[in-house]
């Protein structure tokens, strides 16, 4: 028996996607979604192993509810046994956000000129470019690079290690820890960094948040990156504000539109300001200032 379910069902709509893939992380590996028959889409989620039934019609059907859509029928059946990572690597396609181009390492054609390429394999870590957070985190980064180099950046949730990594290419002279709580998706991060070309420029380093020595020291980033989930951003507020240092930014993404009000007020409280936002395919991404140090009366 294969150990690889398929989840399978529509929605009315593009709006209706974001919700459904955030709820559906609780118990999927890997979500995709494509243009089914009658402007409808079709919402495919893997998972490892039999999921319970009943928690399966209880998350769509809270992901209806945010998305304010009827709750759709759905199907569960396994899957035959294939190399997924395989099959996903081929169907990958490069990807342009700013000058960012992302695409896979088998990519056989040209990098359009002044472009930035990003070798980034499909894998076993969330991050290759075609998710609106991803991809609304480069096009962030992108425009922060135009207006200033980078010098200290931490990506706390690398994943692949995909915005790290754009970092390091786009800024030569940045300093770059990336951590994320899966030692695979570090372990991923560490081989992309030297399929880029940059082996020893990005540190990686599995840590819970900013638990590992030497993450949480106060005021040692001019860029913090945190590509997760609205929960957990606004959980860490306190801390990814407090390792910024005065008047440097806090890239945030990983929330949903909706869910971006509560977002900033968490950072809002810790002296940080809206300075951009970025909407693509129903996620938010937040481009943050911290405020820059009081000066002490005499």
């Amino acid at each position: 028996m294969s150990d690889l379910y398929k989840l399978t069902f529509d929605v009315p709509s593009v709006e209706a996607i974001g919700p459904m893939e955030l709820v559906l992380e609780e118990v999927a590996v890997a979500v995709s979604s494509f243009e089914s028959a009658g402007e409808r889409w079709r919402i495919d989620a893997l998972t490892l192993g039999m999921p319970s039934y009943d928690e399966v019609a209880g998350l769509i059907a809270s992901g209806a509810r945010i998305a304010g859509i009827a709750t759709p029928d759905f199907n569960l059946s396994p899957v035959p046994s294939v190399d997924w990572v395989s099959e996903n690597q081929k169907s990958f396609e490069p990807i342009s956000a700013g000058r960012f181009f992302v695409h896979p390492s088998h990519f056989g054609g040209v990098v359009p000129a002044g472009r930035i390429p990003v070798r980034m394999d499909a894998g076993m870590a969330f991050g290759t470019g075609s998710h609106g957070t991803t991809r609304g985190c480069l096009l962030m980064i992108d425009r922060l690079l135009k207006q200033r180099a980078l010098r200290r950046v931490l990506d706390v949730g690398c994943g692949t290690g995909i915005l790290a990594i754009g970092c390091a290419l786009a800024s030569r002279a940045a300093r770059i820890a990336a951590c994320d709580i899966d030692p695979d998706a570090v372990s991923v991060t560490r081989e992309n960094c030297i399929l880029n070309g940059i082996p020893n420029r990005i540190r990686p380093i599995v840590s819970d948040g900013l638990s590992a020595r030497g993450l949480a020291r106060p005021r040692s980033h001019d860029l913090v990156i945190a590509n997760i989930l609205a929960k957990p951003l606004q959980a860490l507020a306190p801390r990814l504000v407090s390792v910024a240092e005065p008047g440097g930014r806090i890239l945030l993404s990983g929330l949903l539109v909706e869910q971006e009000a509560m977002v900033l007020s968490a950072y809002r409280r810790q002296g940080a300001r809206l300075e951009k936002r970025l909407h693509l395919d129903g996620w938010s991404t937040l481009l943050l200032k911290r405020g820059a140090a009081r000066r002490r009366r005499k």
